[in-house]
């Protein structure tokens, strides 16, 4: 409810949140976010189903059978429709019928809705691959493992944890010629470079790009963020000449670097007023000023009013 409290001003509807199947966690998501998509960890469904199929006797090559059909590639979880979910379950319980009634029974009545509901229609809704939480739950053990499963002073825990994140640090580093345990990502991909490249560079080249690569933060490609024109925007007529407007560039998310909080795109110092920003009272959002159209930092609790951004 905190972190519902926090977002309560933010739409939510366009929120994904994923997590496994353990019911107060799934209670508490949509009782804080009911407009929310919630989907969840596959591979938590997958060890239940399969746990299920064990407890009743079915063989392994049936387990694989009716596990395949489910969560294969070609699986119930990835149909792409919900003609071929349904078509695809039909199948399944044709199957089931042959090797468990009480698994069919459990499909039926829980698995396939389950399935449906929170894990194949917000994959297509959001246009996501198979989701689970392995990454989530690989830190958590992780960390336990640092400290030995035993309560520590928290000093020792800072600087377990910042061991560990040293060393992802220096993996990342060495994805840029393509080894170590990460692969850069598609966004990050113009950062790769071979390992001879690598060894030819200086070590303040090699810090810079990497540096660089650590740093970047992909733009949405179909969103058109601009810093000039400012002016039509500033007191419109209809309301007033004291009119101000919040123009969604903040330094919340680092201190004194101007963003642009739907693209994370820097934004141009051109059009600040004389002495502005001050961060006078701890001002991290920035309006336009009525008659000069210049910027000035503000406190991004004030009420103003809003500029939509439309996405071309």
């Amino acid at each position: 409810m905190h972190l519902s409290a926090i977002l309560a001003s933010t739409n939510c509807s366009k929120l994904v949140i994923g997590s496994d199947e353990e019911a107060a966690l799934v209670k508490a998501i949509t009782h804080a976010f009911p407009n929310s998509t919630h989907i969840l960890c596959s591979r938590h469904i997958q060890q239940n189903a399969r746990q299920r199929l064990t407890d009743d006797a079915v063989s392994k090559s049936g387990r694989d059978t009716i596990l395949d059909m489910i969560f294969g590639s070609d699986g119930l979880v990835n149909a792409n429709d919900s003609i071929c979910f349904d078509e695809k379950s039909v199948e399944i319980e044709t199957k089931c019928e042959d090797i468990s009634n009480k698994f069919l029974s459990y499909f039926q009545k829980r698995l396939k809705e389950t399935i449906r509901k929170k894990v194949n229609e917000p994959q297509i809704a959001c246009d996501l691959e198979s989701w689970t939480n392995n990454n989530s739950e690989s830190i958590n053990n992780v960390l336990k493992h640092l400290v030995q499963w035993k309560s520590k002073p928290l000093m020792d825990l800072i600087n377990a944890i910042s061991t560990y994140a040293n060393a992802q640090f220096k993996d990342i580093r060495r994805s840029i010629v393509g080894v170590g345990q990460f692969r850069l990502s598609k966004s990050h991909k113009h950062f790769e470079v071979s390992k001879t490249v690598w060894v030819s560079k200086t070590d303040e080249e090699r810090s810079r790009l990497y540096k660089r690569c650590r740093n970047f933060i992909s733009k949405d490609s179909k969103t058109i963020t601009s810093t000039d024109g400012q002016t039509t925007v500033v007191a419109p007529r209809a309301h007033g000449k004291n009119v101000r407007f919040y123009i969604g560039v903040a330094d919340y998310f680092v201190e004194g670097k101007w963003m642009f909080i739907s693209s994370l795109k820097q934004a141009a110092p051109t059009y600040w007023d004389s002495g502005e920003p001050n961060n006078d009272g701890n001002e991290d959002c920035v309006e336009i000023l009525p008659g000069s159209g210049q910027w000035a930092d503000c406190s991004c609790t004030l009420q103003r009013n809003f500029i939509c951004e439309k996405n071309v």
